[in-house]
C-alpha cells in the first residue's frame, strides 16, 4: 500500500517489513512506479524499531498487528514513536468473541487459519481497544468494514476452493512452496470463518495524547 499511497497523494512513507525479501522486491517496485525519493522500505521488527521517539505523525497497519506477540508491546512502541496527537490506524479481522467461548470444531478451524499464515494468538476487537486504552491512545474510533471486504473474501474464498485439489497434489509431489499452499488453506478458510461471524472486519483510529 506504501507506493500507491506515495503516488497517489505525494506522501513520504517509512514502510518496514521483517523479510529481507520483501524490501529488495518493495525498493525495485518503488524505482519501478517513480516514488523512490518518497518511500523508504527497511528491515525491522515493528515491535522494537530504530526510529527516535516522535518521529511520525501518522501510522497506519493492515492485517499485520495481530502478528505482534504480544500486541502490548507493538502498540507501545507505535506510540513511542508517534508524534503527540498523531494516529495509528489498525485495518484487521478480529475475533467476534474470546477464543474459549467458541466450540470446538471452531477453534479447530480456527487453529488451522492461523497456523496457515503464523498468527501466533488471535484477539478480539474488544481486547485491542482495551489494550489501546492502556496504552494511553485516546479519542478512539473505530468503524465496522466487514460488508466491504466480505465480497472479496467470498471471491478468493471460491478460487481456492477451486484451486485447492491441484495444491494438494503439488504439495504432496513437493512442487509447491509451503507458504503457496498455506495461503491457499487459510484463503479457504478465512471464507467460512467470516460466514459464521468467527471474524469480523474493523478499522481503529487511536491518537496518542498530546
Amino acid at each position: 500500500t506504501a507506493i500507491p499511497l506515495a503516488k497517489k497523494y505525494g506522501l513520504r512513507i517509512e514502510a518496514i517489513t521483517i523479510s529481507k525479501f520483501q524490501v529488495s522486491q518493495a525498493n525495485l517496485n518503488a524505482a519501478k512506479f517513480g516514488v523512490e525519493e518518497l518511500v523508504q522500505f527497511s528491515q525491522q521488527d515493528y515491535q522494537r524499531t530504530n526510529f527516535a521517539d516522535n518521529t511520525f505523525s501518522k501510522i497506519y497497519s493492515v492485517e499485520s498487528a495481530d502478528y505482534a506477540n504480544p500486541p502490548e508491546r507493538y502498540l507501545k512502541e507505535m506510540y513511542r514513536v508517534l508524534k503527540p496527537g498523531g494516529q495509528l490506524l489498525l485495518l484487521d479481522a478480529y475475533l467476534t468473541k474470546p477464543l474459549n467461548n467458541y466450540t470446538s470444531g471452531v477453534r479447530k478451524k480456527l487453529d488451522k487459519f492461523c497456523t496457515a499464515w503464523s498468527i501466533p494468538n488471535p484477539h478480539t476487537f474488544d481486547y485491542w481497544i482495551k489494550q489501546a486504552n492502556l496504552t494511553g491512545f485516546r479519542d478512539i474510533k473505530t468503524e465496522n468494514l466487514f460488508d466491504k471486504i466480505l465480497p472479496g473474501a467470498v471471491k478468493y474464498g471460491f478460487l481456492a476452493k477451486l484451486a485447492r485439489p491441484i495444491y494438494e497434489i503439488g504439495y504432496l509431489l513437493r512442487l509447491l512452496p509451503q507458504a503457496r499452499y498455506n495461503n491457499m488453506i487459510a484463503t479457504f478458510l478465512q471464507k467460512s470463518l467470516f460466514n459464521e461471524k468467527v471474524l469480523d472486519y474493523n478499522s481503529i483510529i487511536m491518537t496518542k495524547a498530546e
